[in-house]
């Protein structure tokens, strides 16, 4: 659709109510009575939709599609109530506007002025971060809230400067509304390439005429209208990152001293030079694992989940070493602050030496009984470094699985499940076929050149012109 005509038939709200939630729209409807549901509802349309969504996989077979509606607490005549409702008639029943779509409003029906931040300017001018226009609301509310925020914390004692602490965590920000943003932006350059509405002689010149055309108002309300739902998940992306940034620099703050005395050996680090955020698995609002690193070159590794399990591990491996295991585990140091904690930088390093390379499969050993006795799983290369002759788990989240017997008419397969190999430490292939060896992804035998099958990649052609494709 062209962005010209994408002006909303009706008001911001009304569109942005298309960004409901199954639970929501379920909730507002339970008070609405079946009268007046069955009033406004188109039943073929619903009836049609569900249809449509019980064929696809996995719901066409089995209980799925039943498992799913009551993962929200709903029916199947509850969907097909909400499935039949246009958003529009949302109005009628919310009598309290939801606080998202009151900031969206605000955002992006006020005027506002598009040059008074630099480092924005500079940043959306590099290869197809203009896409990142569309956001600029939100990243300006976004930087004022972390300025308050940042405002509040203490001004001495502190590793780091506030303005300096910004500039080191707002990348993330433009990573992330920006990895949103791509397929959604490329959609819209081709079709307004194809609508001939883009300025210039050349595919890069006509490619800027698209992302300037995103810093007009209109534009960005024509495709917040558009896209509704892409709005409200970067509006919760904006808010998520404002709180976990704070947050960490907050929690530095507190426990310097204590990272300084445990961690660093005493040592003065510096100040922060860096936060890698992303070093993981994004849990409990867009909160990743974060790796720290400050002038003297020390880093520190920050975990926004408790450390209980990997404090405990760690006295299970000095309870061995103390017994009298011949090649001792390396304990990494870790600070458990409850909900969160830090840990040593654990840097990667070769073996020096025949007798290293004995001592760190002979760790591995030790490492696979003590995974075996607890149960662990997933135990892949991906999570366990190796520092000299010293292999070092770095991410426990696995510890005590129940068994599990998948297979109960493969003794084989049980046999396997219940083995040291479900530690997934031992070499083993998978997605082996008879045509295809497969690969490993063992902490043991795990190789780079590996072609995963079971996963896609996807890459950008003629970015930065108007004729990107992905």
């Amino acid at each position: 659709m062209a962005q010209e005509d994408l002006a909303p038939a009706f008001g911001l709200t009304e569109h942005l109510y298309s960004a409901l939630s199954l639970a929501e729209r379920a909730s507002y409807l339970r008070h609405a009575g079946g009268g007046w549901i069955g009033s406004k509802a188109d039943t073929s349309l619903a009836a049609a939709t569900l249809d449509r969504w019980k064929s696809q996989k996995p719901f066409s077979a089995g209980d799925s599609f039943e498992k799913r509606l009551r993962l929200d607490g709903l029916t199947e005549g509850d969907l097909l109530a909400i499935l039949g409702l246009p958003p529009e008639v949302y109005s009628e029943l919310i009598t309290s506007t939801p606080d998202w779509v009151r900031e969206l409003e605000r955002l992006y029906l006020t005027p506002r002025p598009l040059d008074d931040d630099p480092e924005f300017l500079r940043y959306a001018g590099e290869g197809t971060n203009g896409f990142l226009w569309t956001a600029y609301p939100l990243i300006r509310e976004g930087l004022r809230r972390f300025r308050e925020g940042a405002g509040r914390l203490p001004a001495e004692g502190v590793p780091f400067d506030r303005a300096i602490a910004e500039q080191l965590v707002l990348p993330h920000l433009f990573k992330k509304l920006k990895g949103s943003l791509d397929l959604v932006m490329a959609l819209e350059l081709n079709i307004a390439r194809l609508q001939g509405v883009l300025k210039g002689e050349t595919p890069e010149e006509r490619f800027h005429s698209f992302c300037d055309r995103l810093r007009q108002r209109d534009v960005q309300l024509s495709i917040a209208g558009e896209y509704p739902v892409l709005l409200r998940s970067l509006y919760a992306a904006t808010v998520n990152w404002v709180d976990s940034s704070l947050e960490l620099l907050e929690r530095l703050s507190k426990d310097w001293d204590l990272i300084r005395a445990s961690l660093a050996a005493g040592a003065e680090p510096g100040s922060l030079a860096s936060i890698a955020a992303g070093a993981g698995d994004a849990h409990r609002h867009g909160r990743t694992v974060a790796i720290l690193e400050f002038a003297s070159g020390f880093k520190l590794v920050y975990k926004p989940h408790s450390q209980s399990v990997d404090v405990h591990f760690g006295e299970f491996l000095e309870w061995v070493n103390q017994a009298g295991f011949e090649t001792p585990f390396r304990i990494l140091k870790i600070i458990d602050r409850g909900c969160y904690g830090w840990s040593e930088f654990v840097t990667h390093q070769p073996c020096s030496s025949r007798g290293e390379v004995e001592r760190f499969y002979h760790r591995l050993g030790g490492y696979l009984a003590a995974f075996y006795v607890t149960r662990a799983r997933d135990m892949h290369f991906e999570n366990l470094l190796a520092a000299a002759e010293f292999p070092v788990p770095v991410d426990l989240e696995t510890l005590f699985h129940e068994a599990v017997v998948e297979e109960k008419d493969d003794p084989a397969m049980n046999a396997f499940q219940l083995s040291v190999m479900r530690v997934l430490l031992l070499p083993q292939r998978s997605y082996g076929s008879e045509t295809y060896e497969g690969v490993d992804l063992s902490g043991f035998g795990a190789k780079s050149g590996q072609h995963y099958p079971a996963g896609r990649t996807s890459s950008w052609e003629r970015a930065g012109t108007d004729e990107m494709r992905l």
